[in-house]
């Protein structure tokens, strides 16, 4: 309760198999009981080598404090092609899926001008 986190990031396991992704593994994870918590700059990246893997979504919180994740990233560096990450938040934001360097935003400014191949999104 009354947590906060400033700059993480997270890259999610290389080396795992397609159950990874449907057992709801995420890089970030408030429990449901919290009511106050806040985290600025976070992002995942994933890089999915052995399977097709995708994960649902990157952080998952109770949805009264998705608005206060500020400037969520998540983005797709390499692996299987068809694997990545779903969505940014709870389920919502523009996901990651390869192949293809791909980076996204949200809550945020960002844009993807000037990271080739990648794409930005804003707002929930």
């Amino acid at each position: 309760e009354h947590g906060e986190v400033f700059f993480y990031q997270c890259e999610l396991p290389y080396d795992v198999t397609e159950s990874y992704g449907e057992d709801g593994y995420v890089a970030y994870r408030v429990a449901e009981n919290v009511k106050h918590h806040s985290a600025y700059g976070v992002g995942a990246y994933a890089y999915f080598r052995d399977y097709k893997v995708v994960a649902p979504t990157a952080f998952r919180t109770p949805s009264s404090l998705q608005d206060s994740i500020y400037q969520p990233f998540i983005t797709y560096l390499s692996g299987t092609n068809g694997s990545g990450i779903a969505s940014i938040i709870n389920g919502n934001g523009t996901g990651v899926i390869g192949p293809g360097f791909q980076l996204s935003f949200l809550n945020n400014a960002c844009t993807s001008e000037g990271i080739g191949g990648s794409r930005g999104s804003r707002g929930i």
